[in-house]
């Protein structure tokens, strides 16, 4: 009896590890897929439009960001406009395709169609539905769930502290995407087309998640090869009270919860940065800024009809 009881536990570890392995498998697949999506999107991009530059908006929001790069007239006196003139030259910038990247989907039936309208106009768009990560998965996005909280929920976020600061009442699951496989993606696609390669500039308005995915570009070889990246950071998502509220929460003591400490670190890495990313490095061209342009947040102008005529041809 004992020998049979013995042979079924064998057994059972077994199917269990076969189910387990199976399971990898499956998320493995899924995994890759997503991965796969993601090239097939940026290189149809390419392969469609006339792509000399690109832009790069991280955490789109509503698309206003990326309606300014085509439609300048539109925007009269916002921020990024200096830096689209720069980097893009002047309009009509039929030469320049953008992606976005935003996780939430209240805001994806507006970006599907701005996609739409402005592919319609001549110029190449594309915006993924998801979360700028360090890494292709899943992850937990937080916002108000009101049908509107007026300022089209731009603080939604994946960080525990931001849901905390910004008493987010709703919870879904979204798709994380590897940021520093796609800038890769589109750096080949860049270098194998027109010659000399043009610019490539990264706006980031991503609630705090920056703190992670920035080290992530850095230590990848990746955010060196972004010309101008403008970013928004998001501090006060590193707040010490909110650190030593959510360390409560999971049972840790105020003593252990390192929050002053991570405050201060979060303060530094901003200010390092700006600094190390002055544009003076000798082997790293990326000019880091901290313009924050949250103009024209509910845009309201109407959609184009015609920008670029035949350029997607």
């Amino acid at each position: 009896m004992q020998q049979a009881s013995s042979i079924d536990t064998v057994r059972e570890k077994l199917a269990a590890r076969s189910h387990a392995e199976r399971v990898r498998t499956r998320l493995e697949n899924v995994l890759a897929s997503a991965e796969s999506h993601e090239d097939a999107a940026v290189d149809n991009l390419f392969a469609e439009y006339n792509c000399k530059h690109v832009f790069l908006d991280v955490g789109s929001n509503i698309g206003v960001q990326v309606r300014k790069v085509y439609e300048p007239e539109k925007y009269e006196g916002a921020l990024a406009l200096p830096v689209f003139e720069r980097y893009f030259g002047a309009a009509p910038r039929c030469g320049v395709c953008s992606i976005g990247i935003e996780p939430n989907g209240k805001h994806e039936q507006r970006l599907r169609m701005l996609q739409t309208r402005l592919r319609s106009a001549g110029v190449g768009v594309h915006f993924f539905m998801g979360a700028a990560g360090t890494s292709t998965g899943i992850l937990s996005f937080g916002t108000t769930h009101a049908a509107t909280d007026g300022y089209n929920d731009w603080g939604g976020s994946v960080l525990a502290s931001a849901k905390l600061r910004g008493k987010h009442s709703h919870e879904t699951k979204v798709q994380s995407l590897d940021l520093a496989r796609i800038i890769r993606r589109i750096d080949q696609n860049m270098r194998s087309g027109i010659s000399p390669r043009g610019n490539l500039v990264m706006k980031s308005d991503i609630e705090g998640s920056e703190f992670i995915v920035f080290p992530h570009l850095v230590f990848s070889h990746t955010i060196c090869l972004v010309d101008f990246l403008f970013a928004e950071w998001h501090v006060k998502n590193y707040k010490k009270k909110l650190l030593e509220e959510l360390a409560r929460g999971a049972g840790v003591d105020d003593r252990r919860s390192g929050a002053i400490e991570t405050e201060q670190i979060a303060v530094n890495m901003e200010q390092a940065y700006n600094r190390i990313f002055g544009g003076d490095n000798k082997t790293c061209p990326t000019v880091f800024s901290d313009i924050d342009d949250e103009s024209f947040l509910h845009d309201g102008k109407e959609l184009p009809q015609r920008i670029c005529v035949g350029s997607n041809q």
